[in-house]
């Protein structure tokens, strides 16, 4: 009987780098995996709009159809050949498999790696996956000249319609990328282990429920975590929360005295631990001591009314009831 091996993707592998359960979990138990929300869904349309546009920069490309498997990777094969621009080719080497966004034919016989992204700057997720692509392309025979991120040019200004040329630019990442291959192997093996035992790894919360995206299994994986721990506070703190815990502060009350003197004298997470303590109070007590402060309250209180009522943000509708109930 044929053993089916499971392959380690190119979004397996940037999954694994990140948290090794979730990799586990997106391979066996994929029920446990939230669906995505209407925001991603977003995201994700936006994403490819964005490579379509992109894609026209690249005249004379073929575009091989991804639905098929097997028949992409024959195809992929079969076009290496034509020596022009491929979209969507994929390739396999062992358990390894990646399909690229665009593979430019550059020189006699070279290729460029082109990942397009609807960001506007280059991330170390980025490198990362390029560097899986490129790994993989070089062991399947492909010689890879440079790679290169494509991603949206912010100080692009439309004026009339969209100069496609422009909305665009090309970053060189080869460097960055060759630095990561030189142990990607040693990334690439416990993730092949993870995939062929089967069993579910042993894991521990921190940044990496964050960074790079946020987990999707955070929410099973905290779910032991007590009433009023320190991941609560504000997410743009959440880095400096998994520092509390490595100095065994767990709880919000208990972090009153937290690194007073790096931050200038003043605690970060002071206004959370205030509301935490105080519960529904707190709110009513600081907008009123705002507006006390001001000698026009009452007008700008109505100004703000006329903002709230043109906006569908009902939290600050509320907030703005609970500040207005003092005069």
């Amino acid at each position: 009987m044929t053993i089916k091996l499971k392959l380690l993707t190119k979004s397996n592998y940037l999954l694994g780098l990140q948290c090794s359960k979730l990799l586990h979990v997106k391979l066996y138990d994929k029920k446990r995996i939230p669906d995505y929300d209407e925001s991603a869904h977003y995201r994700f349309k936006v994403g490819d709009k964005t490579e379509e546009l992109a894609k026209t920069l690249f005249p004379g490309g073929i575009e091989i159809p991804r639905e098929d498997f097997l028949k992409n990777l024959e195809l992929s094969r079969e076009f290496i050949e034509k020596r022009v621009p491929l979209f969507e080719p994929s390739f396999k080497f062992h358990q390894l498999y990646s399909r690229a966004d665009v593979l430019v034919p550059v020189n006699e016989d070279e290729w460029d790696i082109v990942e397009m992204k609807s960001a506007t700057k280059v991330k170390e997720v980025n490198l990362h996956d390029v560097s899986f692509q490129k790994y993989i392309y070089e062991s399947c025979g492909l010689k890879i000249r440079k790679c290169f991120l494509m991603h949206i040019n912010k100080g692009y200004i439309k004026n009339g319609e969209i100069e496609i040329d422009k909305l665009f630019t090309k970053t060189d990442i080869t460097s960055e990328v060759d630095i990561l291959m030189e142990n990607i192997e040693e990334r690439i093996q416990p993730m092949l282990v993870i995939i062929n035992n089967g069993n579910e790894p042993a894991y521990e919360i921190g940044r990496h429920c964050y960074s790079p995206y946020d987990c999707p299994m955070r929410k099973e994986c905290w779910a032991d975590l007590p009433d009023g721990n320190i991941l609560e506070f504000y997410k743009k703190e959440k880095v400096q929360a998994f520092d509390l815990g490595e100095i065994g502060l767990f709880k919000i009350p208990r972090v009153s005295n937290y690194d007073l003197e790096k931050n200038g004298g003043n605690n970060p997470f002071q206004k959370q631990m205030e509301a935490t303590n105080e519960g529904e109070g707190f709110e009513k007590r600081i907008l009123s001591e705002f507006f006390g402060k001001r000698s026009d309250a009452k007008e700008y209180c109505s100004k703000s009314q006329r903002v709230l009522n043109a906006k569908t943000d009902f939290a600050a509708k509320k907030a703005y009831k609970a500040c207005v109930s003092n005069y």
